[in-house]
């Protein structure tokens, strides 16, 4: 019998995590469009609600509040909730993007806290960040040796060269 022991498996699922969290990073396909079809007449429409406005885009989330201008449905999700106005002096394809990114981060950051817990580290890490598994551990003795410190100002650097070509192409 093949009997798998329990930091191998760990370590089979931190390395599968990673891969698939690496997936957000690569480029989408571009498939071939069909022919656009035309919407059945006769089917039923889901999301009608005072007064058959067409939610997401005659209808107030929250009635004490009027709905934003800047919120005209056209964004996916777009149901009008923007209590505090954000959207009124955001650019909202800037806030789209950003929220992209920082979910890829985000996957990224999990998948090393991931690895890290499983013993896997970088050759050296262990000479300055010590032989812990505690991620917690790991962290402090990053912030005071100065490793999360750079980590912030190449991250930085990055964001303000690559990200400002990258959001004027879409800002388009």
């Amino acid at each position: 019998r093949f009997a798998l022991q329990p930091a191998i498996m760990l370590r089979s699922v931190a390395a599968c995590a990673c891969l698939a969290s690496a997936a957000a990073f690569a480029p989408s396909a571009v498939l071939p469009r069909a022919a656009p079809r035309a919407a059945a007449s006769n089917a039923p429409t889901m999301q009608l609600w005072n007064e058959g406005k067409i939610q997401g885009k005659g209808v107030s989330v929250i009635p004490l509040f009027p709905r934003p201008a800047s919120l005209d449905g056209t964004f996916p999700g777009d149901q009008g909730f923007d209590p505090f106005g954000f959207s009124s002096w955001v650019n909202m394809k800037f806030v789209a993007e950003a929220e992209i990114k920082h979910c890829r981060l985000a996957m990224l950051a999990f998948a090393g806290i991931m690895v890290e817990s499983a013993g896997i580290s970088f050759p050296g890490a262990t000479s300055v960040l010590g032989s812990s598994k505690n991620i917690f551990e790991i962290h402090d003795k990053a912030v005071a040796s100065g490793a999360m410190g750079q980590i912030l100002l190449w991250v930085s650097f990055f964001e303000v060269v690559a990200g400002g070509a990258a959001l004027n192409e879409k800002l388009k």
